[in-house]
């Protein structure tokens, strides 16, 4: 287990780390997979909701 002495310092590593890789990789693109779906709704039949709740 870390001290409390030692946490702001893994925080400010993050950050930096962080900030090195946003300015590496501008702009962020991102990356989709579809590898969700909405569960509990079919939203493959025409229900008068669907626009409601795809948005």
């Amino acid at each position: 287990m870390l001290s409390c002495c030692h946490q702001p310092l893994i925080a400010m590593n993050l950050i930096a780390f962080l900030v090195e890789y946003v300015q590496e990789n501008t702009p962020i693109e991102p990356v989709v997979n579809n590898n969700w779906r909405i569960t509990g709704v079919d939203l493959s039949v025409e229900d008068p909701r669907r626009s409601e709740i795809i948005g």
